[in-house]
């Protein structure tokens, strides 16, 4: 299957931008960052029939490589 759905969550003050990760079975698939609180996957992007989650976290401005909690994390099913 290919893909192009286009994701967004809600914007957190003081982020810097978002780092979203695509998993399935817990392994990532697909990583990227934006600036902007929303994000189109890439057509190229081929997913096989079965479960994934997707996720989004905050990076911060002031520090980058502090942990921060996903804004999302869903499970969607391809068919």
């Amino acid at each position: 299957m290919s893909t192009a759905d286009t994701y967004s969550w809600p914007q957190v003050p003081g982020a810097a931008g978002y780092r979203i990760e695509v998993r399935r079975n817990g392994r990532p698939i697909y990583t990227a960052t934006t600036t902007e609180p929303e994000l189109t996957l890439p057509p190229q992007l081929h997913l096989a029939p079965g479960r994934y989650t997707w996720s989004t976290t905050p990076v911060a401005k002031h520090r980058p490589a502090a942990p921060a909690r996903p804004v999302v994390e869903e499970v969607f099913t391809v068919s």
